[in-house]
């Protein structure tokens, strides 16, 4: 296996067929490895970059295998300085890794892990990676203890919120079916009744979709009500996250990439959710929401999901992703748990700080003081629980027998 260090802008387009062939091979593939959402991350000029390329050999005509890679210069508690690498999106993305076509998994990792060993960094941050559990564990073993540790890191919020856990509902051929199976007698009766609402006569409530006409409208009523609920305890803060979740979104809408339904109680908005739609994938996962919660009759929570879920089944989706976050509202919709492994490989040599001494290491800005379109996927957990920024941290279990440091 041959791998390839791309660094330019220009390099990375012309990677587009064949990103996107080995995106649509791959069982493993999220949203976050796709080419339309890593196009958007990479152009960021706060970013230095590189992704590994690998083919079959030096001399063949197509890419079988990505790993997007971030590069950062960090500061010790001495003054010294290190090179860190982390997977595209570290401490954003709600999944990271690399993409590979199946037949080539093995030797792809192997690839990898060999590149990675003879490149010079000090650390190797692994946040919200989704590989298998047999991918991760090959590369995982190629890192000697001799040479390197492998740390778990924890994922567990101030709130008790595991961000290692993804629930998510994989959805039937029917909606009927899915609320026959899937869901408590207590919630499908309540989901039920909810849904009347739309279809009464006096037509009081509603469901409207974002377009390009009703798009700014929808992100302000989205905005205005996440400030009504987070405004204060976010303080200083709400004004950029809002501003960067609407250029998210908006960067999704242009993608075609955006399902935003909007709950509406005659002319007042009750409620709206952001939706990603992985149209190779056949999924929809939910990125945030504001909802108007002293309304109860309905929920506009439990309304727009339900409502989502069903449109989802009816336009041939087969997965529903509440993405990273525990929250107990996502298991009234009868999600499965996927977990993700966050780590960090650190290496015993010192001798790859040297290189980076002439760097200026990167000061650290908080989440909510960027401006580009992209820093912002991982808030499925936002709506009903707060806003809580995706940690640099998060527990893994896996074959080697790595334990996560429990939360006090």
């Amino acid at each position: 296996m041959h791998v390839e260090i791309i660094s330019s802008r220009e390099e990375f387009t012309r990677l587009r067929a064949d990103w996107d062939a080995v995106y649509a091979a791959d069982p493993e593939a999220e949203y976050y490895l796709s080419w339309t959402w890593l196009s958007n991350w990479l152009a960021s000029p706060r970013i230095r970059w590189l992704i590994l390329a690998a083919k079959s050999d030096a001399g063949a005509d197509r890419y079988v295998a990505f790993f997007p890679l971030r590069m950062r210069t960090r500061m010790n508690k001495d003054g010294s300085v290190f090179r860190e690498f982390a997977t595209a999106g570290s401490r954003i993305a709600d999944y990271t890794g690399y993409i590979c076509l199946p037949e080539h998994a093995s030797e792809v990792t192997s690839a990898f892990a060999r590149q990675l060993k003879a490149m010079s960094w000090s650390r190797l941050v692994l946040d919200s990676v989704g590989l298998s559990e047999s991918r991760l564990n090959l590369f995982l073993s190629l890192f000697p203890k001799r040479d390197f540790d492998i740390v778990a890191q924890r994922a567990v919020n101030s709130d008790g919120v595991d961000n290692s856990i993804c629930p998510r509902v994989t959805l039937p051929d029917s909606f009927d079916r899915y609320l026959d199976e899937q869901l408590g007698p207590s919630t499908r009766q309540k989901v039920r009744r909810f849904l009347r609402k739309l279809e009464e006569p006096d037509g009081r409530f509603r469901i409207t979709h974002a377009t390009d006409e009703t798009l700014e409208r929808d992100l302000g009523i989205l905005g205005d009500l996440w400030r009504d609920k987070w405004g204060p305890r976010k303080g200083h803060r709400t004004g950029p996250i809002i501003r960067v979740l609407q250029k998210v979104l908006r960067f999704c809408h242009r993608e075609g990439a955006l399902f935003m339904p909007v709950l509406w109680d005659g002319e007042t908005p009750l409620g709206a959710l952001g939706i990603l739609l992985d149209e190779q994938k056949r999924a929809m996962l939910f990125l945030v929401s504001g909802l108007d919660t002293s309304r109860n009759n309905p929920a506009p929570g439990v309304l727009l999901h339900a409502y989502a879920i069903r449109h989802a089944i009816r336009n041939g989706y087969v997965t529903y992703d509440f993405l990273r976050g525990n929250e107990p509202y996502k298991y009234m919709f009868g999600p499965q748990e996927r977990r993700l492994a966050n780590l960090e490989i650190r290496r015993r040599s010192a001798k790859s700080e040297i290189p980076v001494l002439r760097e200026r290491p990167e000061r650290r800005v908080p989440l909510w003081q960027e401006t580009h379109a992209s820093v912002l996927p991982g808030l499925g957990q936002l709506p009903l629980t707060g806003f809580a920024l995706p940690p640099r941290e998060g527990p893994v279990v896996d074959a080697l027998g790595l334990e996560p440091r429990r939360s006090p």
